[in-house]
């Protein structure tokens, strides 16, 4: 039974997904379907079939998928989308002062993720000098950005705010504007990479080329993405810092290789934490809420007392300490808090919420500015595979939300209506 389970997530699954892209093209849907089931993937390939938990864990995805895809045809009927078209402007959405917006924003940024590193001891010369000499140590890096104070408000500047941005400059601007995203570009890629984690470089890239394919889809004066020379310059240089972080920072040598490497990133880092936070969490009774109102309280500033499920089992995986996170999935979390007709309910919400937030795509007419706004949009609620709903805030859902807010309020074309 658990097989025919398994098989049949994979087959609904990869079924549904193609009819989202051949329907809508890129939707924040489609991808919270891909990464759910990359996620389902490498969770049934550690599952133990004689353990209840592992069990349980494959049984909740298989509820989730089902309210997720329910959320998604409830929402399509009630807002047809049928016979309506994405249209683009060749303009660039932002006017005058909404550019001012961005280039206050770009130095403000700038400013803060700088005072941020300067107070850790670290700073772009001394980076380079000691790669030079073979001194750099991204371990040391990671536990001292990590743990440092503040070091989540910064995150939004460093990996959402400004490479989203900086990128923008570079993909749809001219002239002057062109030029100042160049010279950001090495201040925005140093900030990426010196925490030496690799999920906000990731994360960048994914945003940029997600953003490409939308403009290149929807923009009539767009040229196509294997033809963008600007796209392809920078994907490039951010393959070879990822590299090079996987290099540094010792994943390669405790996996065997590069390709073994990512491998385990994509399939393994995350399901394994997975895995055993359920077999933690099965055996405990369901929170109704009270573990996500703490993570909750965690946002504000200052640290409560409270343990999440993450950093107990980090605790249990990585010998004895909670300075560290193993994060359960998303139905996991969601389980613990909430119970099974919770991720039902919750997987629900996000296939309806989702497909409504397409819906608020397509209504309008499009800029440059608005299609690079959700393209990465549409990938970080895609990517939300493990954790509470603090994950739209840790992750930057919530910040591009507002990003987008202070740079179109009263400053672009932005509020024009499609025409049916």
């Amino acid at each position: 039974m658990i097989y025919i389970a398994i098989i049949g997530y994979i087959v609904l699954c990869t079924a549904f997904c193609v009819y989202l892209f051949r329907q809508y093209f890129l939707s924040p849907m489609l991808f919270f379907l891909i990464f759910q089931q990359i996620m389902f993937i490498g969770i049934v390939r550690l599952i133990d079939v004689n353990n209840s938990a592992d069990l349980k864990l494959v049984f909740l995805y298989c509820v989730a998928l089902f309210g997720t895809i329910l959320g998604i045809v409830y929402e399509t009927s009630r807002r047809p989308l049928y016979n309506r078209k994405v249209t683009a402007t060749e303009e660039k959405g932002v006017n005058r002062i909404g550019k001012q917006r961005i280039f206050f924003l770009i130095i403000f940024s700038v400013i803060v993720c700088h005072l941020f590193f300067n107070r850790l001891g670290i700073n772009l010369v001394s980076a380079v000098y000691q790669a030079i000499n073979g001194q750099l140590n991204f371990s040391q890096y990671r536990k001292m950005v990590n743990f440092a104070s503040g070091s989540g408000y910064v995150y939004q500047f460093r990996v959402i705010i400004l490479p989203f941005l900086t990128f923008y400059l570079l993909m749809c601007e001219k002239g002057i504007r062109k030029v100042l995203g160049c010279i950001i570009l090495p201040f925005t890629l140093f900030f990426l990479v010196a925490s030496g984690q690799r999920f906000g470089l990731v994360q960048a890239l994914l945003m940029v080329a997600v953003a490409s394919l939308m403009m290149s889809h929807y923009a009539a004066d767009e040229v196509p993405i294997y033809k963008n020379k600007m796209l392809i310059v920078l994907m490039i240089m951010a393959v070879g810092f990822f590299v090079a972080l996987t290099y540094l920072n010792g994943r390669v040598a405790n996996s065997g290789g590069l390709f073994a490497a990512i491998y385990d990133r994509m399939i393994y880092d995350n399901q394994i934490s997975a895995v055993y936070a359920f077999r933690y969490i099965e055996a405990q009774p369901i929170q109704m809420g009270k573990d996500w109102l703490n993570m909750a309280v965690d946002l504000l500033p200052g640290k409560n007392s409270y343990i999440p499920v993450a950093s107990v089992i980090h605790a249990q995986l990585w010998g004895g300490s909670y300075e560290g996170t193993a994060p359960p999935c998303i139905w996991g979390s969601t389980y613990y808090n909430l119970g099974t007709i919770g991720v039902f309910v919750v997987a629900f919400l996000i296939g309806l919420c989702f497909k409504r937030i397409y819906s608020m795509f397509v209504r309008k007419r499009n800029s440059k500015f608005r299609l690079f706004y959700f393209g990465s949009l549409f990938l970080t609620l895609g990517m939300w595979m493990t954790d509470s709903p603090m994950y739209l805030f840790n992750e930057g859902a919530i910040t591009l939300f507002l990003l987008y807010i202070v740079v179109t309020l009263f400053s672009g074309n932005e509020t024009e209506k499609a025409q049916c």
